[in-house]
């Protein structure tokens, strides 16, 4: 299914109505290679807000049986983006602080532009 921008920019505009109490500002930084070929740490890419948030755990229980149930524990960081022109500059690998923590985002779950649910990894 396509989804045209009108429709888009409708969800967008629910999403922040919502969440909006929610979000967290943080500055998104990439480690990057200057002309000599050395690493720079730290070059500042944009700040952005969005909402932190867990997976959840789920248990899956097939035909009813008790005998086969499993349970799924997912507790992955994630970081939802609504996208705009300033998230567009996030790539993977990125970084940013939140709460004294150190986060890298592993994958931008680009969700139809509309949305980045981004999986993240602790930085240690």
């Amino acid at each position: 299914m396509k989804w045209d921008e009108t429709r888009k920019q409708r969800i967008r505009r629910q999403l922040v109505r919502k969440i909006t109490p929610f979000m967290k500002e943080v500055k998104i930084l990439r480690q990057d290679e200057n002309i000599f070929g050395e690493k720079q740490e730290d070059q500042y890419v944009c700040t952005v807000k969005g909402y932190y948030h867990t997976g959840g755990t789920s248990i899956n229980v097939v035909n009813g049986s008790s005998d086969d149930t499993n349970l799924n524990k997912n507790y992955q960081d994630r970081f939802l983006f609504i996208v705009d022109d300033e998230v567009k500059k996030i790539k993977e690998h990125d970084y940013f602080k939140l709460d004294d923590v150190m986060y890298e985002i592993i994958d931008k779950g680009n969700i139809e532009d509309i949305v980045w649910d981004t999986y993240l990894k602790r930085m240690e």
